[in-house]
């Protein structure tokens, strides 16, 4: 009976937010916590604590991408799916800004880190890092939990040619 409630509810969010989404303009589509302003083609995030992984992705290529637009992340921590912003043609960052990653995560499955959609989820979110940065998510950050970060500052990747300073 439970397990039929929690499916009902589900698809009934689903089709709530669907619905949503579909009167929401294509700039704002991406639902999420983040602070940003966009002013001259400039997104400027002041504040994101992450995500959903598949609307971000949509916003970066459909939205930043598909408009030239550039990112300032001046946030004082960029969280969790705010990292994937480090794949964006031209980006940069404050060195004070504090990049905390960890894996996707979904609670309502069981053992969720041995399922195909964890593979599949962590290879798309890897996809917008730099090259060194991927491959350790790929080895190690993704299997932390949504409350586990690895963090690495702004200043770190700039130091290491990853990202340009704003």
């Amino acid at each position: 009976m439970l397990k039929t409630c929690l499916r009902g509810f589900l698809l009934l969010s689903f089709l709530v937010l669907s619905a949503c989404a579909v009167a929401i303009p294509e700039e704002d589509w991406y639902i999420t916590l983040a602070k940003r302003n966009t002013q001259n083609g400039v997104v400027t995030i002041t504040e994101d604590d992450g995500g959903l992984v598949y609307p971000r992705i949509h916003y970066i290529e459909n939205v930043i991408e598909a408009r030239n637009q550039s990112v300032r992340i001046i946030a004082p921590e960029c969280i969790s799916a705010c990292t994937m912003y480090l794949g964006v043609s031209n980006v940069c960052t404050a060195p004070y800004t504090r990049f905390m990653f960890h894996g996707p995560w979904d609670s309502s499955v069981a053992n969720y880190t041995e399922t195909p959609a964890f593979q599949h989820t962590s290879r798309a979110i890897a996809r917008y890092y730099p090259a060194p940065i991927r491959r350790a998510f790929m080895k190690s950050y993704r299997h932390l939990g949504p409350y586990e970060f690895h963090t690495i500052t702004g200043e770190e990747l700039i130091a290491a040619g990853h990202i340009r300073a704003c």
